[in-house]
């Protein structure tokens, strides 16, 4: 997500220039490589990795999944070295960039480089003349050399070396933390981002990945064939796409399809709200699926996934950038626009559900576990498309995020508020109770999140729109189940054993899966008697409604059949 913020902002971190300019005129030429984007820009551009990829000299992209590592080039760089430590956070790529005299970088964007997005682009100018400007959003800017300087290269923005000589920079690519938000206090950026200033999305990160390509023209109207959207931008208010062609998704999640396609195949525009009107028919949704994670979820879309006639997407990141989006709207102007968000859902799931093959009939879409709290706008945008909850005993759901803690089950992701919650300070003098935790409570925390989410499913229930549950132990039998028949989806005898062999391993790691052992795995301190039993009759109570009501749903609607 790209919101609204500052362009750029110069910080209070300066470093010796001549120092600098020494050890740069020690670096051989033929360690130099031109860009590779070179659409982007007229004249000559290099660049030098320090930081790259596995540390490869070669490697000057700034994919943000790779795992970074300093190259040969900065061990000849003591002071180079010592300028990169003066930066107390995680570096991702650090490069050296040369535009030589004359040139120019045409406008242009770099998708989830904003200090919100969580990764900060960072300027050091080596080599500079003040005919060196960038344009960005239409305002020019020089970078004086020495100085430390933040470019929002989420904004539109050009630059041009009118000067005789090379402009060099060294450029970081530097992951927010609290030392760097310390050093963005400083510069003023409270003041100057405005009240209304949104906190870090805490799962930007993993979107980064799915912006790092070559970002082609837009043509005017909404992208398709093999276009699939991947962020919101709310400046400005549009959606970044990915081009997939045909690859078909068929790994785990929604993003991995796509982190696993070539680098040499990535593409990405823009498209704003109103191009959207001219996206061609699509797939309508059969199904939504919520959840209270680590419920097999997943596996349910694999298995759905080996059908030919269904598209099942696995929590597709745009739609939780939309979500947290218009939460964040409400948030800072005290409303938020129903109608118009209703029309918005429905334009990002017809977005998503191309068919790309004529035996393609149905579209299911799982959605984060979080998503359950926006049940009224899905149910207001979809009214006749079953929801369906996937839920699995408590302590098994517990146990494992005790061995690998999922982000909705860590403070942050889910509103506190929301959940009921909330954290006491070190050292502060507060009362405990059952909805005051400490921050390492991560084990209450969990049950208060599976609390709040079994509690809105039932409430779903008790308000006349009962969501269509589903027990994690029934996944196994789920191919000859009369559930998929309910939803209109038809199985012959080999795509009934397809779903049968892909239900007999789990869905992320591929080991053979044999359903929950007779008693959870218990490590630590056991949670909370009386929460850990309220959320063992939250669970009580979805059974008794799952057994009483599932016959009876599949027979009032076998007239769909």
């Amino acid at each position: 997500m790209i919101p609204a913020s500052l362009r750029y902002l110069k910080l209070p971190l300066s470093f010796d220039a001549a120092r600098l300019q020494a050890e740069l005129d020690a670096l051989l030429a033929p360690q130099w490589i031109d860009h590779f984007n070179t659409r982007d820009y007229d004249g000559g551009w290099r660049c030098l990795a320090l930081r790259s990829p596995d540390g490869q000299p070669r490697h000057i992209g700034a994919l943000s999944e790779a795992n970074f590592l300093d190259t040969p080039a900065l061990a000849q760089c003591p002071y180079f070295r010592a300028v990169l430590d003066a930066f107390e956070c995680d570096k991702a790529a650090v490069r050296l960039m040369a535009l030589e005299a004359g040139a120019v970088i045409k406008p242009h964007r770099d998708a989830a480089t904003a200090f919100e997005d969580g990764l900060a682009r960072l300027h050091v100018p080596l080599q500079t003349d003040p005919a060196v400007t960038f344009r960005i959003d239409g305002e020019e800017v020089h970078f004086s050399r020495g100085d430390t300087w933040y470019l929002n290269a989420g904004r539109t923005h050009a630059v041009h070396n009118a000067s005789a000589r090379s402009r060099i920079h060294l450029v970081l690519d530097c992951r927010v933390n609290p030392w760097l938000r310390r050093l963005f206090a400083q510069a003023g950026m409270g003041d100057a981002a405005g009240a209304g200033q949104r906190a870090p999305d805490p799962l930007a990160h993993q979107r980064q990945a799915l912006l790092r390509a070559p970002e082609i023209a837009p043509a005017g109207a909404a992208p398709a064939d093999g276009w699939y959207p991947v962020a919101v931008s709310d400046d400005p208010p549009g959606l970044w796409w990915r081009h997939l062609g045909q690859q078909p998704f068929s790994e785990p999640f929604f993003a991995d399809t796509l982190r696993r396609q070539p680098p040499a195949e990535r593409l990405r525009r823009f498209a704003d709200w109103p191009a959207l009107a001219d996206l061609p028919e699509a797939l309508a949704p059969t199904a939504f699926i919520f959840h209270v994670s680590r419920c097999g979820s997943t596996l349910l879309t694999q298995m759905l996934a080996t059908l030919p006639s269904c598209v099942a997407l696995s929590e597709p990141p745009v739609l939780d950038d939309f979500l947290r989006l218009r939460r964040a709207g409400r948030d800072a102007a005290g409303a938020i626009d129903d109608a118009g968000d209703t029309v918005r859902l429905r334009v990002l799931v017809r977005a998503l559900g191309q068919r790309r093959d004529a035996r393609q009939r149905h579209l299911v879409i799982k959605l984060d576990s979080w998503h359950l709290r926006d049940l009224p706008l899905f149910r207001a945008a979809f009214p006749h498309t079953p929801m369906l909850f996937l839920y699995r005993e408590p302590l098994q759901v517990l146990a494992s995020h005790r061995r690998q803690r999922g982000p909705q089950m860590l403070p942050g992701v889910i509103d506190d508020g929301w959940l009921g919650v909330t954290f006491r300070r070190p050292g502060a003098d507060q009362p405990e109770d059952a909805a005051s935790l400490a921050p390492a409570d991560l084990d209450r925390y969990c049950l208060h999140v599976l609390r709040a989410l079994m509690e809105t499913a039932l409430a779903a229930g008790d308000g006349g729109q009962p969501l269509t549950l589903l027990n994690y132990q029934q996944l196994p039998q789920l191919p000859d189940a009369p559930l998929l028949a309910w939803l209109g989806i038809r199985c012959g005898r080999t795509e009934r054993l397809a779903m049968r062999q892909r239900a007999g391993f789990h869905a992320k790691h591929g080991a053979p899966f044999t359903g929950d052992s007779a008693t959870a795995e218990r490590r630590g301190a056991a949670p909370e008697p009386a929460l850990l039993e309220r959320v063992a009759q939250l669970y009580a109570m979805l059974e008794r409604s799952r057994l009483r009501n599932e016959i009876v749903q599949y027979q009032d609607n076998c007239d769909r059949l």
